[in-house]
């Protein structure tokens, strides 16, 4: 029986392409696969050729420019599989369409940051400006005109008094209450002071003898000027208008001290008391009249040239005393208002401060009672303004 090589029409459906071949039987298919080796494999299709990229010109790819390329080898890939070029998918299309808006975006972004930073700076320099103004207002207003200098001639200058040169007088702290009745606490610091604010005081009375009448003097401000106290019979002799020339020794001891002279400018016989004026500026004690029996008391003076002496005692009465001298002429009447003390004084003592626990002249020394041991006598400081100072204001002045 001849045998048919057409083929059906289910071959030409599945592959209208495919040369006729005849079919072998079984028994040939099985000798010409066991004699002849598999064809080989078609090579691989060539690589699409990228079309060079023009600057500045995108243009769109499709997967119609590969057309040709694979018509070119559909002879050739009968039993294989027809490999494309693969075509470009919209992600891949959208890759420059979503870089530009990146690239916009950030753009976008690094111009708001930089508006907002010119306008914090903007805000800055005005509130620096504004802080400017003020401060310029303010130092216009602060701003004094300034007057011309006006020439003044032939003006004397007030002399100054100089400061004191000596340690100021340590007196106990004034909010603090002080015991009138026992010593203070800066005992110590009231003695120094005191000592360093008494002056010897020298009074000639003979020339030719060399003869000197010698006591205490302390420094007292009356007005705006410093001045001296002592006792009247200290400077007797000394007092006369035209010869009323004293000295005054300044220091520890004749030999190391200064001697500054002075004049009696006035004095109270009755009373025993005068006032020495000199170019020598000490700081000045202050006065007080609070005296009680048995307060404390400090005698400050110059006993038997025994410069800057010191003895302590209190006050043991208060009375009005006649003082007399064995060297008062007849008739001779001293009457004062006198404090009684226990503290004991001397020939050189006279005319010297009593100061209370306060560091306040209460008294003048002025004698010692021959008949009695253990009482001195000292008048007290107000008898000044009995006729020689008006105590009325403060400081006090002369009368």
């Amino acid at each position: 029986m001849d045998q048919d090589d057409s083929p059906s029409p289910l071959d030409k459906r599945l592959n209208p392409n495919r040369p006729l071949k005849p079919q072998q039987t079984n028994s040939q298919s099985s000798d010409a696969n066991s004699c002849e080796p598999p064809p080989p494999p078609p090579p691989p299709p060539p690589p699409p050729v990228k079309p060079p990229k023009v600057p500045g010109q995108n243009k769109r790819v499709s997967s119609n420019d590969f057309t040709k390329s694979d018509e070119l080898h559909k002879g050739q890939l009968d039993s294989t599989e027809i490999v494309r070029a693969p075509s470009l998918s919209i992600a891949t299309q959208g890759v420059p369409r979503y870089m530009a808006l990146a690239t916009i975006t950030i753009a976008l972004v690094v111009g708001i940051v930089v508006l907002v930073t010119q306008q914090q700076g903007s805000n800055q320099n005005s509130d620096q400006v504004a802080l400017e103004e003020d401060s310029n207002d303010s130092d216009s207003e602060n701003i004094v005109p300034q007057e011309d200098p006006i020439e003044v001639e032939n003006i004397e200058t007030p002399t100054l008094t100089p400061e004191p040169t000596l340690p100021q007088q340590q007196l106990p702290e004034s909010n603090a209450p002080i015991d009138l009745y026992a010593p203070p606490k800066n005992l110590g610091s009231l003695v120094d002071s005191s000592k360093e604010l008494v002056v010897q005081v020298w009074c000639e009375i003979s020339r030719v003898n060399n003869e000197w009448y010698t006591g205490t003097g302390w420094p007292i401000q009356v007005g705006s000027e410093i001045l001296f106290v002592t006792n009247h019979h200290v400077v007797e002799g000394c007092e006369i208008p035209g010869d009323n020339e004293i000295m005054l020794l300044v220091g520890d001891s004749q030999e190391t001290g200064e001697f500054l002279s002075g004049k009696v400018i006035s004095y109270d016989q009755s009373r025993d008391l005068a006032i020495i004026r000199s170019e020598l500026i000490l700081p000045p004690l202050t006065p007080s009249t609070d005296i009680k029996v048995g307060h404390w008391v400090m005698a400050v003076g110059n006993p038997e040239d025994l410069i800057k002496s010191v003895n302590f005692g209190s006050i043991t009465n208060i009375d009005t005393e006649e003082l007399r001298y064995e060297t008062d002429p007849p008739n001779t009447l001293r009457v004062v208002e006198a404090i009684y003390i226990d503290a004991a004084i001397n020939n050189g003592n006279s005319g010297g401060p009593l100061i209370n626990s306060a560091g306040e002249v209460i008294g003048i020394n002025t004698a010692g009672r021959v008949d009695s041991v253990n009482i001195a006598i000292a008048v007290q400081v107000q008898e000044l303004c009995s006729q020689l100072l008006n105590c009325d204001n403060t400081p006090w002045v002369l009368r």
